[in-house]
Formats: C-alpha cells, sequence, structure tokens
C-alpha cells in the first residue's frame, strides 16, 4: 500500500531539473519556469537538458551551483516517457527533452514532475538516484 499523498510532500527529495527551451528563451524564462513549479522540499541536484541547448541552460545550472549534464538526441529517444511529443521530435531528433533529460541526468530515478511547458521553455523533475560510493 501506498503512503497518502500529503506525506510524501513532506519528504525533502534531491532532484534533478530536465529543461528543454525555444532559441529565444533566457536564463530569466528558465529560472521563472522552474520557479513556478518548485516545491520548497526540493533540493535541486544536478540539471540536464538536450546537448545543443544553449547558454541560458548553463546559466541556470551555475545560478543553483549544480552540475549540468548535456544529452545527445539519441541518448534522450532511448527513453520512455509518457508525453512524447512529434513535434519536438520533428525539431530536434528526439520525443522528448525535459523528461528524457530528468530522467537520465538523475540516473534514472522517477518522474515527480512530468514536462510542463511554461512560456518558452519545458521543465521535467526526477527523483536523483542515490550514488553509492
Amino acid at each position: 500500500m501506498s503512503e497518502p499523498e500529503c506525506a510524501e510532500s513532506d519528504r525533502a527529495e534531491s532532484i534533478v531539473v530536465g529543461i528543454g527551451a525555444t532559441a529565444a528563451a533566457t536564463g530569466s524564462d528558465i529560472a521563472a519556469g522552474f520557479a513556478s513549479v518548485a516545491r520548497s522540499q526540493w533540493t535541486v541536484v544536478a540539471v540536464a537538458t538536450l546537448d545543443r541547448k544553449h547558454c541560458a541552460v548553463e546559466s541556470f545550472a551555475r545560478s543553483l551551483s549544480v552540475p549540468l549534464s548535456k544529452w545527445t538526441a539519441a541518448q534522450l529517444a532511448s527513453i520512455v516517457v509518457p508525453a512524447p511529443s512529434l513535434l519536438v521530435d520533428d525539431a530536434v531528433g528526439t520525443p522528448s527533452v525535459a523528461e528524457a533529460a530528468a530522467v537520465l541526468g538523475s540516473g534514472g530515478g522517477a518522474l515527480i514532475l512530468g514536462k510542463t511547458k511554461v512560456g518558452p521553455v519545458t521543465i521535467a523533475v526526477a527523483v536523483a538516484a542515490l550514488l553509492e560510493e
């Protein structure tokens, strides 16, 4: 049996933010997009995106002092996501950027926020998988 949703939302979670963005998106657009979906219990540990994205995504990761992982279209296309897009596939060669990047960047963690479009930015969030050292 699963725990009640409210109990789950009270736990601190380390997350990876997957970002898709149009060429016109700015660092401010990305920050505002994330702020609109962020939850207080989330701790961002990394940002992930398509390897062709512009410096605005890099700037966002730097502003959070977290690493940025970049994935090829082929790597992103290998991830099954709940909301693939033919439009995105036609534009960049993968049916998902934000969701697939979040999953890959998290080391295979579960999506806890599916793709959410905020202006020129699409955000998805995955739980960061625990790294064993």
